[in-house]
């Protein structure tokens, strides 16, 4: 068999080029196959945080009078004209996409033509995430009311509307309720309460309280 013309019997090995030529082939294979930007073709991209609305737990929820005890939201709230202030409070949870969380008090929150009769500031507290349990309040004064009895409620949301004052959005918000009564618990009963459903005052769905 004839051999081809100019090729060697043996076969052909790196350690046959001479020294600078396997030293420039190397830097070459490093080099093209080394360099990141050969390799990478697009930036990772991360999905935006999702707003979501608060999440309470009713079970943490309290009004409690200055100097007094808790309340829960299944007992009535008593005050009397001493009682300068009452905090609601609750633990929250929220994925908040980087937007502070708001809460305000309300008494007789959207009852009848009017969205509430009075309001009261509450806490502003730093945006978080669902894995968080926080606590948020707000503190009113009955001193301003009348002798009578009243819902008053803890409200949370994202944002509040600046000219009308409640939530943007109802469904960014969270609502906890309890029923007041300021003065004598003997001329004033549960039925006198606004937005107390009648089964509540005939089966003492909600508890006296102290």
């Amino acid at each position: 068999m004839t051999r081809l013309s100019g090729r060697d019997s043996h076969d052909w090995h790196l350690l046959n080029l001479p020294g600078v030529a396997r030293f420039s082939l190397l830097l070459c294979c490093v080099t093209f196959l080394g360099n990141p930007s050969c390799l990478v073709t697009s930036t990772t991209e991360f999905a935006e945080p999702v707003l979501s609305p608060p999440f309470v737990d009713a079970n943490t929820a309290l009004a409690t009078p200055q100097g007094g005890a808790g309340v829960p939201i299944t007992r009535l709230l008593r005050v009397d004209a001493d009682t300068r202030e009452v905090t609601l409070s609750t633990d929250v949870r929220s994925d908040d996409a980087g937007r502070p969380l708001w809460s305000r008090a309300f008494i007789n929150y959207k009852l009848g033509d009017r969205p509430f009769d009075e309001i009261f500031g509450g806490e502003v507290i730093p945006p978080g995430t669902f894995d968080e349990v926080r606590h948020i309040g707000a503190s009113f004064d009955p001193g301003r009311l009348n002798d009578g009895c009243y819902q008053v409620s803890l409200v949370i949301t994202h944002e509040f509307d600046a000219k009308e004052l409640i939530p943007i959005r109802q469904d960014d918000t969270a609502i906890l309720v309890w029923w007041m009564i300021k003065g004598d618990p003997a001329l004033i009963s549960l039925a006198q309460c606004p937005g107390v459903p009648p089964s509540s005052t005939l089966d003492a769905g909600i508890e006296g309280g102290s």
